[in-house]
């Protein structure tokens, strides 16, 4: 919808039995008309994750689901009640929901976009084919998600493809209860995330033990579980090697203005949230890869000297690559002025201009 005050959003927001007061919008940065609650239908199989075992789907998918089936039309009417041009489903999760616009008299000439801010699971993707069929514009979150739609082998035409990163805006002030965290002087490392053995913790807390430099500390961030509490005892004498558990809000939380560098230990090159995070906060990264994959990857090239790579799981790599950043903290300070950063203002640009062109399209 557009007047006289331009692009009009209708928000509406997935509840949850789990967050069932989750707020839908973080920051307005477009004009935002009316923001509502409601139950819409949703699938967990269609990008890859860990799956979070059958309680936790039952509270936030299972029991949605058979609500919005409950609740499907005046959940419909509602969409129906905003006359929108244009329907932006913000994750693939929402993909199900495309069948019941189609089938709405007044919503199948809408323009519809997919934002799609998950790996593919490309055996599961499959069963949305028909519905993907009908998507005007997909926006991925980078380009590893890109890549994976457009070697799905979905026949998707790659002009109805674009690439636009998440909002970040860092957080320079650190939440008290996380001062016991970063209240050394020491260099401070970290992992950030799910921990599982995809994601290269052990390697990381392996070369990190036999790189023995001084003055520094691994800080790993993220749920305890079953394979982290192995790694965990591997480690337990290791006094650098820091075990926070999971924290709420982390970008929020300011966490990332006090770490000088994060880690990424898979196989091989990927960035992610958790590196963005880092390098709009003024942080460094240090990431499986080659220079190759800094130079094919806009958004990561912006940040090209506080970006770090070394040879997927290779300890002399690691450790040089180590050493190197240890150096250059050293040189400037462990607490050197650290310029934090933010796209909204891009990311809000962005937006407003698809839209404007996908309306008169």
């Amino acid at each position: 919808m557009e007047n006289e005050k331009g692009i009009q959003f209708f928000h509406l927001y997935r509840k949850d039995l789990i967050n069932f007061f989750k707020k839908g919008v973080k920051k307005k940065i477009i004009n935002v008309n009316k923001i509502e609650a409601t139950w819409l239908p949703i699938s967990n199989s269609c990008f890859e994750h860990i799956s979070p075992g059958f309680i936790k789907n039952l509270f936030s998918v299972y029991l949605p689901n058979l609500l919005f089936i409950i609740f499907k039309k005046p959940v419909i009417k509602k969409i129906e009640s905003a006359k929108p041009d244009i329907i932006h489903l913000n994750s693939v999760v929402l993909l199900p929901l495309v069948q019941y616009i189609l089938e709405s008299e007044s919503l199948k000439t809408c323009k519809i976009i997919l934002h799609v801010r998950e790996l593919v699971n490309l055996e599961n993707i499959f069963i949305f084919k028909s519905s993907l069929n009908h998507i005007s514009r997909f926006v991925c979150i980078d380009y590893a998600v890109a890549s994976r739609i457009m070697n799905s082998g979905l026949e998707i035409d790659q002009n109805k493809l674009f690439i636009q990163q998440n909002p970040f805006e860092a957080q320079t002030k650190l939440r008290p209860d996380l001062n016991k965290y970063f209240n050394s002087e020491k260099i401070i490392f970290s992992i950030a995330g799910v921990i599982g053995k995809d994601k290269g913790v052990e390697f990381v807390c392996e070369s990190f033990f036999k790189s023995k430099i001084e003055n520094v500390e691994l800080l790993i961030i993220g749920k305890i579980n079953n394979y982290a509490t192995i790694i965990q005892e591997k480690y337990k004498n290791n006094n650098n090697i820091i075990w926070t558990d999971e924290i709420d809000s982390l970008f929020d939380s300011g966490a990332f203005s006090y770490i000088n560098c994060l880690i990424r230990g898979e196989n091989q090159f990927c960035t992610g949230r958790t590196v963005y995070e880092s390098l709009f906060s003024g942080g460094m990264v240090l990431l499986p890869g080659y220079e190759k994959d800094l130079q094919n990857d806009y958004f990561l090239k912006k940040f090209s000297n506080q970006v770090f790579f070394y040879n997927p799981r290779n300890f002399e790599s690691f450790n040089f690559e180590l050493k190197k950043i240890v150096k250059l903290i050293k040189k400037n300070g462990v607490f050197n002025k650290r310029i934090a950063k933010s796209n909204y203002d891009e990311y809000a640009q962005f937006f407003i201009n698809f839209y404007k062109e996908l309306q008169f399209l």
